[in-house]
């Protein structure tokens, strides 16, 4: 089954990114963590110069592939990344996550930053159509300066808080796995078996691995290391005063070489360089 039909975004999160365009005339978009954009579509289109820059100038795949890498880097760091695309456009990527589990992200863009006043292909716009138009369009985009950057950048954090804490976007399949989420909420040092679990969501062990398949592209086990390693990052992030073995201990990982270990093979970092890097960003 296509993934994208399990993602729900309600008609109130679609009236709250349509006022936040109107307000700033910057997009707010919805992506997999694949890199598909879910919304907006049709309705509203890439401003005149990414179409221009897109399609007139062929560099498509090449946006595609920024926008992709940005959406994997800002989902394995869980964290926003800000960055300047090739374009001479602003963007931002935060992960989007639901119960501490990434089900996509949400992307902020496209606005020019106050001083970048002629786009980084007009040269060659030139040379190959001798007018005006790619320029007049990059100049049309919303230029902010820095002081202006910084609340559109915390109203949109703000934003993406909301929709995390209130479920307006959500895998609409997730809501069946609930009762084995709140269970982990509650108890973070738990360790439940798939019989545990099954019988918690009054499942059979069988359907419920199929579920979680199904709902988060994880199998049970990963589904539950994954939990256990956003809450634990998120802790390891907000209270440097605690050692990474009493936050592991918390999560139920008694043996704090091993949760190293779990963390860096499911990371690719281990959790004392995580916390350096975010505490030196």
């Amino acid at each position: 089954m296509n993934r994208l039909s399990w993602i729900h975004i309600g008609d109130e999160i679609k009236h709250i990114f349509q006022q936040y365009y109107r307000l700033h005339r910057v997009r707010l978009s919805v992506f997999t963590p694949d890199g598909e954009r879910l919304y907006p579509g049709e309705e509203q289109p890439d401003c005149a110069y990414c179409r221009l820059v897109r399609q007139t100038l062929g560099m498509e795949s090449r946006c595609v592939e920024l926008d992709r890498s940005m959406i994997a880097r800002s989902i394995r760091e869980g964290r926003m990344i800000r960055y300047h695309c090739h374009g001479g456009l602003e963007e931002a990527a935060l992960p989007l996550t639901v119960d501490g589990n990434p089900i996509g992200c949400i992307m902020l863009g496209q606005f020019r930053r106050e001083g970048m006043d002629s786009s980084p292909y007009e040269d060659e716009w030139l040379r190959a159509f001798g007018d005006t138009r790619l320029e007049t369009a990059f100049r049309t985009t919303p230029c902010f300066s820095e002081d202006r950057i910084a609340p559109l950048m915390e109203t949109y954090q703000f934003l993406l808080g909301l929709i995390a804490r209130e479920r307006l976007i959500r895998n609409k399949d997730y809501d069946q796995l609930m009762p084995l989420i709140e269970q982990m909420r509650r108890n973070p040092a738990w360790n439940p078996t798939l019989k545990d679990a099954a019988a918690l969501c009054a499942r059979s062990p069988s359907s419920l691995n199929r579920l979680i398949r199904m709902a988060t592209g994880k199998s049970f086990k990963s589904f539950i290391i994954e939990h256990k390693l956003s809450r634990a990052e998120s802790r390891l992030v907000r209270h440097p005063e605690k050692t990474i073995a009493e936050i592991a201990g918390e999560f139920g990982y008694n043996d704090s070489l091993y949760f190293s270990r779990i963390y860096k093979r499911y990371r690719g970092i281990s959790p004392k360089a995580m916390r350096e890097n975010t505490s030196n960003s």
